[in-house]
């Protein structure tokens, strides 16, 4: 009951500020068109609270009245005035099309009160429609239009609008800061204390929302005692009853009663039969809690007398105003009626020749004024269709924007976890056959498996702490003075035992002068290392990689690392520092690219520039331009070094160098051409995780290795074995398509295969379902794990063999199915939906990916064998739960409708009405 009455004062919190009966019929007589409108305008902020159909008669005037004025002032007031009664008769599209005219006219006029009048009521519409984000927008702007009246009306009603916007998002703190600045301007600002105790009042029901009930005392107690001072017969009884109500909470029975006591004498003195409503009915939530049944009985039965005096005074008064129309309406026809009678007296006067001139020139230029006036507004329907057309396409284009960055978002973290999960395999699985003493020797090559991949780790980490540091800002820039020859060679030199070990060529060439400038050497190095471990870490044995400095002039240098790698397409040369973006390439593939969008914002943050220049098969070249003079910084920003070198260099990231030599394409155990255990393939790129897996699985199979999908392939169709497993992401041929090659293949497409790979989202491992693959294994994973499921796989593959040949005898009878596919797969989809009957996001779309279909697929299949759709299913089944637990009395209406997925009662109660054919209500 406390929710239904402060939503109701929210609506009315603006009529206390004009409560006085306006005639609007003697408005309407008015002969002085100017004083007309004005009355016109005043008349309706009584009538919007009072009666909607009259406030759409005053709009249509106003508009009539202000076309004879030619006022572009009266015709804004009316547009927003038909704006407002639209809004409060529940047609938005038409209220929404109104408020653009008026801010079309107000455009014109350049009015910023009357434009942050329209644009009050139209973010409240879009408030209403649970718009929040444009109807804060409008706020915002309104807002911004009369900051500098800081105590005005408007400034009031805007801020006590937008705490009720921020209140209906359940942004508490935000409502709570803007309803205060509202009742802090109305204490102030003479004629508004009324709005202040409505906003008071508004604040209680925040309390009581968060459960704060002493607090909603407090804010109660103060908006009924001022109340008293001001002699307002409303708030004095709803203020009283929202302390009552908190007591109520606080059980604190007698102090509940004291205040109801008070908010029932208060209506009833001043005949305010809505206000006696709530305080009766809440007196009687009062005495029912304390355990007086028999005074909650009495005044239930006053309650309900009440209601029913109430909804009979409004027939009456509707009764009422429609014969007032009705009346009117006959006053103006028989008016209408006495001009035209006099028109035709006086007209009878007239020659027949003057009257004939009179009407052939009358007729011709009417013709041409309504023909004029239709082509305008032609043209101006056409203007407001291609405005909101436009503004549409805007619109579509920005949440369009939004949602492929969420998507790049996702496949970035989606990236990071592949990125991960690999260090963490080599960690987990060593430690793991470590700690089970099932390794009796080389103990030491696991350990330092395990510290490799841990230093791995630290380093991909480091790197989004770094990215971190750079979006929040906290990176700073510390140039010193420095020579750039020196600290280049000596970063160079930490590179040159990588290239021996990779049998890589690797130069640098620096000027013979000193290159001496400021530059921050913290920053350069990150730049320099990320770039260089690049050029090792996608350069082949036998590759060329150059590092150059030059002096372009006096103050810039140029930086480039030019290499002889595998090189980048021109399509992915353009996304290549974009952290988002993951390339489809499989060797571009097993790198995160955090570093190269770190190395663009370091750049940028240097104040300089980097380029590439790249050819798939012949290298890639990176360039970094940096000015070196002094003027570039800030004087805070440079440190206090001279010509010095000192501190660590940072450690090389481990992706430049391989975890194990990589001379050793194909391996196979000493026993295998002798030994009758199964034969296992494994293709993986990684050789710490391919000679783990061997490792595992080598006293229960005979086991053979290949880095990459191709030499996979050749060693299936040779030796044909009986298990694979591959990796997703390799080199030359991926997981994927060796996958779909052995299925297509007649030798090799009995063998059960399982895909193992670091990215574990669901579209990956459909992926590699359709191409065939039996299982799919996330990194990290467990060793016994993997033991289970090859030999499941194979146990699986031996039930088969026996099948095929059962079934190729002629006299075997069929074996006897005892349920159907059908019966299964309606058992299948009621157990998905009641799994997740409490999710109101859980709809078509999550149950037909559940069940591994499409929806048109699932609609047809559903429908085929039930008769109804999907979305039927699941509301019907949603309803079923929910009348069972009603009938158990498990909650109330809308804690049942929350438990059973539905996002609003109200809807809940309408299509529990529309099934049962009854209100939830009537079955408790």
């Amino acid at each position: 009951m406390l929710k239904y009455k402060l939503t109701l004062l929210l609506t009315l919190s603006f009529v206390l500020t004009n409560a006085q009966t306006v005639n609007y019929q003697k408005i309407l007589k008015e002969k002085n068109d100017s004083i007309k409108c004005l009355q016109l305008i005043e008349a309706s902020d009584y009538y919007k609270y009072h009666s909607i159909d009259t406030l759409l008669i005053l709009a249509d005037e106003l508009y009539k009245t202000s076309g004879k004025l030619k006022s572009q002032y009266f015709l804004e007031n009316a547009f927003n005035i038909k704006s407002l009664a639209l809004k409060l008769n529940g047609q938005y599209a038409a209220a929404i099309e109104f408020s653009q005219k008026a801010l079309k006219i107000n455009s014109i006029r350049s009015d910023k009160e009357g434009k942050a009048k329209i644009l009050l009521n139209y973010a409240d519409i879009m408030r209403q429609q649970k718009k929040y984000d444009i109807s804060e927008q409008y706020h915002r702007e309104g807002l911004s239009l009369i900051l500098s009246d800081k105590d005005s009306a408007l400034m009031a009603r805007y801020y006590i609008n937008m705490g009720l916007m921020f209140a209906d998002m359940g942004k508490i703190d935000s409502a709570t800061h803007y309803y205060e600045n509202g009742i802090f301007i109305a204490d102030k600002v003479d004629g508004l204390k009324k709005i202040g105790l409505t906003a008071g009042l508004n604040l209680s029901h925040l309390a009581y929302k968060q459960g704060k009930y002493k607090e909603l005392i407090e804010l109660a107690q103060k908006v009924y005692k001022d109340a008293l001072s001001e002699e307002d017969p409303d708030h004095i009884s709803l203020g009283a009853n929202n302390v009552a109500l908190g007591y109520l909470k606080l059980k604190n029975y007698e102090k509940a009663q004291e205040y109801i006591k008070y908010a029932e004498d208060a209506a009833k003195k001043y005949n305010s039969p809505q206000n006696l409503l709530y305080a009766v009915g809440n007196a009687s939530d009062i005495y029912a809690e304390k355990g007086d049944f028999k005074k909650a009985y009495e005044k239930a039965i006053v309650y309900i007398g009440i209601k029913d005096s109430l909804r009979s005074a409004l027939y009456d008064k509707n009764l009422m105003e429609m014969t007032t129309k009705y009346e009117l309406k006959e006053k103006e026809n028989k008016l209408t009626q006495q001009e035209l009678t006099i028109e035709k007296q006086s007209s009878r006067q007239r020659l027949i020749i003057w009257i004939s001139s009179v009407l052939i020139l009358s007729l011709v230029l009417m013709f041409f004024y309504f023909k004029s006036r239709q082509e305008l507004k032609r043209k101006a329907a056409q203007i407001e269709a291609e405005s909101a057309k436009l503004s549409a396409r805007i619109e579509h284009a920005e949440v369009e924007r939004l949602q492929q960055m969420d998507n790049l978002r996702s496949k970035f973290f989606a990236n990071i976890s592949h990125e991960l999960r690999t260090p963490l395999t080599l960690i987990l699985n060593p430690a793991e056959q470590l700690l089970n003493n099932r390794v009796k020797e080389n103990q030491k090559n696991y350990l330092e498996i395990i510290h490799r991949n841990a230093s791995r780790m630290l380093g991909l980490v480091n790197q989004l702490l770094e990215l971190s540091k750079l979006e929040s800002g906290s990176e700073k820039l510390n140039p010193g003075l420095y020579d750039v020859k020196v600290f280049c060679r000596t970063l160079c030199g930490m590179f040159e035992s990588i290239a021996n070990q990779k049998d890589i060529e690797f130069t640098s060439l620096f000027p013979d002068e000193d290159v001496v400038g400021y530059f921050d050497k913290n920053i350069l190095e990150k730049i320099l290392v990320n770039l260089l471990s690049n050029a090792f870490k996608f350069t082949p044995s036998g590759g060329i990689i150059r590092c150059t400095l030059v002096k372009k002039t006096e103050d810039e240098i140029e930086i480039s690392i030019k290499d002889t790698g595998i090189g980048i397409s021109k399509e992915n040369v353009g996304k290549l520092f974009n952290r988002f973006i993951s390339f489809s390439n499989s060797d571009l593939q097993n790198s995160s690219g955090i570093g190269l969008s770190i190395v663009r914002e370091l750049v940028d943050l240097h104040k300089g520039k980097i380029e590439v220049d790249s050819e798939v098969g012949k290298g890639t070249c990176f360039t970094v331009q940096l000015n070196l003079n002094k003027k570039m910084y800030g004087e805070n920003e440079i440190i206090s070094k001279n010509l010095q070198n000192d501190g660590k260099l940072i450690k090389i990231p481990d992706n430049t160098k391989d975890s194990e030599p990589s001379v050793i394409n194909i391996t196979r155990s000493a026993d295998f051409v002798s030994d009758n255990k199964p034969f296992l393939l494994i293709a993986e790129d990684n050789n710490d995780v391919k000679h783990l897996i061997e490792n595992i699985c080598k006293e229960d199979f005979r086991v053979m290795t290949a880095e990459n999908g191709k030499k996979a392939f050749q060693i299936a169709q040779e030796k044909i074995p009986d298990i694979i497993i591959t990796d997703i992401m390799m080199p030359e041929m991926d997981g994927m398509e060796l996958c779909e090659r052995l299925r297509t293949s007649e030798i090799t497409s009995h063998v059960p295969i399982i895909m193992l790979t670091a990215r574990g989202d669901q579209k990956d491992k459909l992926e590699g379902l359709k191409k065939g693959a039996d299982d799919y294994l996330i990194k990290p994973f467990d060793a016994d794990e993997l033991l289970l499921r090859l030999h499941n796989l194979l146990d699986q593959r031996k039930k088969l063999r026996e099948y095929y040949k059962r079934i190729l005898q002629a006299f075997i009878p069929k074996e006897e199915v005892y349920e159907s596919m059908d019966a299964m797969f309606l058992n299948n989809m009621k157990a998905f939906v009641e799994k997740n009957i409490q999710n109101e996001n859980y709809g078509v779309s999550e149950l037909s990916a559940d069940l591994s279909l499409s929806r048109s697929q699932l609609h047809r299949k559903v429908t085929g064998l039930l008769g109804f759709t999907p979305n039927e299913i699941i509301r019907n089944m949603r309803l079923e739960k929910a009348k069972m637990f009603i009938n158990k009395k498990t909650g109330t209406i809308a804690e049942i409708a929350y438990n059973c997925g539905f996002s609003s009662p109200a809807y809940f109660s309408k299509c529990y009405k529309d099934y049962f054919g009854h209100t939830p209500g009537e079955d408790l």
